[in-house]
């Protein structure tokens, strides 16, 4: 008996808003699931074999219905797609599949949902869930992606809720610490009405570049707010892989061990000064937040990672992707294998081959000239690879704990309750060499390490990725 046919849910509306803009919008599915109000939850759990399995869950009439969480596949900017597996229920699985192309004058977006039922018997079930439940939130939340790009809404979350009066009070005598009055009032108007997303983690670099300001201006008075009681300071440690903040803590400990990344299953720690990341937030005090997740693969968690796929045991297969002149990264999952890829605009050749095999990735560096490139995956894995692009770019925005020590008042405003006892800081300056080696590692490595060994004094360190 042939398979049931799916539940088809389509949209294509066009907006005024750039290719890119629109891919930076939508492709926060984080975002969206919120706004749409999915109710999504996730989990992690360990599978055997050592690697990580992501469950996501959602209510439906009633009941609980969970769903294996596979990873996303896109190529930015011009679309997305995920494919979700339930194991029981009326559902088998769903796919969401979004493109974005340029048209006159804006972006075409085709947005589509398909839905397809275990059976034909409980298709009609299926079916009037995807009617009543799906389809109405996703008119509303597609119709706001629309206004929002247009320029008919200035923000596209929601607005968080009012503050109570004490919290008020709070955060009024909290600013008053700020030195800038100029910078004091754009705070404040920030925790009163930016959605509760973008106030989770505040990025000072990225604030003065959105207001047009000093750089070390912000950083002292998001500091200077959290002296006075307005804000609250937070230490991230930055996964060397995914790029994504892990275990975000009020207090700077190192002792405690290493970090569990569960999308990119390692384990770091944040030896390296680069690896600490500063976000602020308002002080619980002034506004609690806790925003569950709501989509674990959102391409927008990771903005470093221009595309991702995957590739079937021992599959071979094209994999177009657009991509502008710079510098990349191919890299291999599980394991944290990569090749080097440059772009550049001297060169003709758009099609590639990459090879995985065993624990490596072949060539160890590719070249292509920008533009829509094909790559051939050949994988002789006897298990499913994601393989990833991504940008080896540092990200402009993030900043450092070694960057925040550059800011004069920043060893003064950072209390020693800030940082374990076993820490301190300090502001020095260096030179760092970083040697990446493609070829003849073992030897290579020595003959490295005995070149810099012989400029005293240097301290050689050897790491992964």
């Amino acid at each position: 008996m042939p398979p049931p046919p799916p539940i088809e849910l389509n949209w294509s509306f066009t907006t005024t808003a750039s290719v890119t803009r629109t891919w930076q919008l939508m492709s926060d599915t984080d975002g969206f699931n919120r706004v749409a109000n999915f109710g999504f939850m996730f989990a992690h759990t360990m599978r055997p074999d050592g690697t990580m399995e992501s469950t996501g869950s959602t209510s439906l009439f009633g009941l609980k219905q969970v769903w294996e969480e596979h990873p996303f596949h896109f190529d930015e900017p011009n679309g997305f797609s995920v494919r979700r597996d339930f194991p029981a229920g009326p559902g088998a699985y769903y796919q969401v599949q979004v493109r974005f192309s340029e048209v006159s004058g804006g972006t075409r977006i085709d947005y589509s949902v398909a839905i397809y039922p275990r059976s034909a018997l409980v298709r009609p079930i299926v079916a009037l869930h995807a009617q009543t439940s799906v389809k109405p939130k996703l008119n509303r939340v597609l119709a706001r992606c629309q206004r929002f790009l247009d320029g008919e809404l200035s923000e596209f979350e929601l607005a968080p809720p009012p503050l109570h009066k004490d919290a008020m009070s709070r955060l009024d005598a909290g600013i008053e610490a700020v030195s800038s009055d100029a910078i004091a009032k754009k705070i404040h108007r920030l925790v009163l009405l930016s959605p509760l997303s973008k106030q989770a983690r505040l990025h000072p670099l990225r604030l003065a570049r959105r207001w047009k300001m000093p750089a070390n201006e912000v950083v002292q008075a998001c500091l200077e707010a959290v002296e006075g009681g307005a804000l609250a300071m937070r230490w991230e440690l930055v996964c060397p892989s995914c790029k994504a903040p892990k275990n975000s803590m009020e207090k700077l400990d190192l002792e405690r061990g290493q970090v569990h990344c569960e999308s990119c299953n390692i384990r770091y720690d944040g030896a390296i000064g680069d690896s600490i990341a500063v976000t602020f937030r308002p002080d619980p005090q002034v506004r609690h937040i806790d925003l569950p997740i709501a989509c674990m693969g959102s391409p927008g968690r990771t903005r470093h990672v221009v595309a991702q796929t995957e590739i079937e045991p021992n599959g071979n297969r094209t994999w177009e992707v657009p991509l502008l002149e710079g510098s990349y990264r191919i890299r291999a999952h599980p394991g944290r294998e990569t090749a080097s890829l440059q772009v550049r605009k001297d060169l003709h050749r758009r099609q590639l081959t990459v090879v995985v095999r065993g624990d490596v990735l072949q060539p160890p560096l590719l070249r292509s000239a920008p533009g829509q490139v094909g790559i051939e995956l050949v994988s002789h894995q006897a298990h499913t690879v994601r393989i990833t692009i991504e940008r080896t770019a540092q990200d402009r925005d993030l900043l450092t704990a070694g960057r925040m020590l550059e800011v004069p008042a920043a060893r003064r405003l950072v209390a020693q309750s800030m940082v374990s006892k076993s820490l301190g800081m300090e502001a020095t300056r260096g030179a760092v060499i970083a040697v990446e080696l493609l070829r003849g590692q073992t030897v290579a490595r020595k003959q490295v390490s005995e070149e810099l060994a012989r400029h005293q004094p240097i301290t050689v360190s050897e790491g992964n990725g």
